[in-house]
């Protein structure tokens, strides 16, 4: 049995096993159908070379000049009350160890085609070493001249000069400055060495920074807001939406951990207190929204932690790490030369030094240590699609371990914001209505619109209806009396219900651009002719996740732990042409076909095709010529990098096509394109539907 969340009183469910939000009349129709399959979570083969590569596109590092700050704020990992941190001190980073990591890690993505690069400032308070800051980016910029470099500051703004701040604006250096809202708020927690609060010292430096140079001021400069739990939230809200300094800037909004410290047991406050407190904005937040009302920085900061909820739930498969950065999303350098993970991870887990470079073996092992916990520990919890996997909330001495309660908040809190997630949806979609109920297709039937037909497609059973739109406009409109025969049809075949417009949410659309990365981390699907060594090629391979492997040849070779992957391939083009040929009868769909074809052609999509004589190619009968195994395998990125086009070229970019109603249930060849027509924009030439009339041809 699946296991199931109530949401919104029960108006919904939420289908762990399925990773699904539906609305609570169809779950037998749902549970009943075996063509429904759970999500499948994946391990990731951890390997060095899987780390080296992702470390090519390593877009930001992070230096810490400094280990000593001017302020002593209460809630800082850098005091006694947290575990595994550091204390302030006067320790500062040198230039020569900050050259060493500098050159370590440009000597590793030397070679890479993105040529953009961020730089970092932190500490501590990294004012306090402007010095050093000066001499990183003289020397950066003199070194690496081909590179287009950027630097940002994280900073409590009160050691700010007058040559500092010139310095700043003249390297148009990225400003983001502490600040928690209103003067309460702020010096209740942000203080001097002498308990003195900051508020108005930050206020006078922002005022400054407008009056020197506005353009700066309203370009660089961002914030970043802390709410300590003990605190009124609505005082740093009403801040951030009324001082005309703060207004409209870009605010990122944080709370106090309160994993791996004694802070709240200094400072204890009342979790449902609090919990109605967050409610109570985010119900402001929705309506706001739904009052078409500007929403301030923070607002739109905890709005985005409920939206995110709506990309989760696109997720039909994952990996075990699904959301873990692979060390590969920045790098921070300590005052001693180390580097971890990120600059919140704490002490104990460095990952590399200056000396030495990056420890790969280390790093591979703490990463396999991270997933055995996540299978251990989240393989059957309610919410595990949910729930981040960042390494800070569970870094230990030295490994990794979940705090005590942290999974119980974790899930309230999650479960609380796909409520939300699901009201902010509703509420778009309510309008007012004399009647009680409306018939709806359901959420698992999604209806494609061409010029003269609509394709309705049933996920649940598989099956497709094409009809004329204006039908689909009528049942829309709720003129069912003049479409009696299709209203029997869809109810025969238990493609509608019968709902309250407010009790109601879609499917979650599908999400058509792909990012680099997620192409990199997509399943590939080999094709590799006879007469390849094929066991030193799919080494090459480690570290992607391999969905299938087609050997073109008589028989299979027998290559060890790929064989419940391997299939034997014998199409020649001829036969290929029989496949291509459209004459409107198609097998039963599924989801996954439909989403993948709308974002991959579906022919050659995420296939690296080997041909006999070691071309690399996008389809094994293709004449395009992407590489050679003998040369380019070595670097499957850069290979990879090559195929992004061919496997994106979705029937959305064909003539025709595109204004197809079946173009993602349909077989696409774009060879047969090529080869009769020259062009790549070019329809398949053996389609015989025509979308324009709606009319099959011979």
């Amino acid at each position: 049995m699946a296991k199931t969340i109530e949401l919104c009183g029960g108006k919904y469910l939420y289908l762990s096993d399925y990773n699904r939000v539906i609305n609570a009349e169809v779950k037998d129709f749902f549970l009943a159908n075996e063509r429904n399959q759970k999500i499948t979570v994946s391990d990731i083969d951890i390997t060095e070379d899987l780390l080296q590569r992702k470390f090519l596109d390593l877009p930001m590092t992070i230096f810490e000049v400094t280990e000593n700050c001017n302020l002593r704020c209460k809630y800082c990992i850098f005091n006694d009350n947290y575990q595994h941190y550091r204390s302030i001190n006067p320790r500062e980073m040198t230039f020569e160890t900050a050259v060493k990591g500098i050159n370590y890690i440009f000597s590793k993505i030397k070679n890479r085609s993105d040529k953009k690069f961020n730089f970092g400032f932190y500490g501590g308070e990294p004012l306090l070493n402007l010095k050093l800051i000066r001499q990183i980016i003289e020397y950066t910029k003199e070194t690496f001249k081909e590179w287009e470099l950027f630097y940002n500051l994280t900073s409590n703004l009160t050691a700010l000069t007058d040559s500092a701040l010139d310095f700043l604006i003249e390297h148009n250096i990225s400003l983001s400055i502490s600040l928690d809202g209103d003067q309460a708020n702020h010096d209740a927690k942000r203080v001097f060495a002498d308990g003195t609060g900051t508020h108005e010292t930050v206020l006078k430096n922002l005022q400054r920074i407008l009056d020197r140079h506005q353009e700066y001021f309203e370009k660089k400069i961002s914030f970043m807001a802390v709410h300590s739990y003990d605190l009124p939230l609505e005082n740093l809200l009403e801040f951030f939406k009324n001082n005309p300094l703060v207004q409209g800037k870009s605010t990122r909004f944080n709370t106090v951990t309160a994993y791996g410290t004694d802070y709240y047991k200094l400072n204890p406050f009342d979790v449902e207190k609090k919990l109605t407190e967050f409610d109570k904005t985010h119900d402001r937040i929705a309506w706001k929204k739904r009052m078409g009302k500007r929403l301030s920085p923070v607002e739109e900061s905890l709005d985005r932690q409920i939206s995110a909820a709506t990309d989760f739930l696109k997720k039909r498969s994952l990996s075990t790490l699904a959301q873990t950065c692979l060390f590969d999303s920045r790098l921070f350098l300590d005052t001693q030369g180390r580097f971890h993970a990120c600059e919140r991870m704490n002490n104990t887990m460095s990952i590399g030094d200056v000396e030495n470079g990056l420890d790969f073996p280390k790093m591979v092992d703490l990463l396999k240590k991270f997933q055995q916990i996540i299978k251990e520990t989240c393989s059957d919890c309610e919410v595990k699609f949910m729930c981040g996997r960042c390494f800070k909330p569970v870094a230990s001495e030295g490994t990794f371990a979940i705090p005590d309660n942290y999974c119980k908040y974790q899930k309230r809190g999650n479960i609380r914001n796909l409520e939300r997630n699901i009201e902010y949806r509703e509420q778009g979609l309510t309008k007012k209505t004399n009647t009680n109920k409306v018939k709806r297709f359901h959420q698992f039937v999604r209806v494609e619109r061409g010029p003269k037909n609509a394709a309705i497609i049933d996920f649940l059973t598989g099956n497709l209806f094409q009809v004329p739109v204006e039908v689909i406009d009528k049942f829309n409109s709720g003129n069912y009396r003049e479409i009696d025969e299709f209203m029997q049809v869809v109810q025969d075949e238990k493609l509608i219900i019968e709902i309250d417009p407010a009790n109601w949410i879609p499917a979650v659309e599908f999400e058509r651009e792909i990012g680099k990365n997620e192409i990199y981390d997509t399943g590939i699907e080999l094709h590799v002719a006879e007469g390849v060594d094929l066991e030193p090629a799919l080494g090459k391979f480690r570290g992607y996740s391999i969905n299938k492997i087609y050997y073109y040849g008589e028989a299979l070779p027998d290559i060890g732990p790929y064989k419940e992957k391997i299939e034997l391939a014998q199409i020649n083009f001829e036969e290929c042409l029989s496949r291509a040929t459209i004459q409107g009868k198609f097998p039963r769909t599924r989801e996954a076909l439909v989403r993948f074809n709308s974002r991959y052609n579906s022919c050659r999509g995420t296939v690296i095709a080997i041909t006999a004589d070691g071309k690399i190619r996008p389809c094994i009968h293709s004449r395009i010529e992407l590489g050679d195994i003998s040369r380019d395998l070595d670097n499957v990125e850069d290979v990879i990098d090559k195929f992004e086009p061919y496997w994106t070229f979705t029937k959305d970019k064909v003539e025709k096509c595109k204004d197809c109603e079946l173009r993602y249930i349909c077989f696409d060849c774009r060879e047969i394109a090529i080869r009769q027509n020259n062009c790549q924009n070019s329809p398949n030439p053996l389609c015989k539907y025509n979308p324009y009339t709606g009319e099959w041809g011979t």
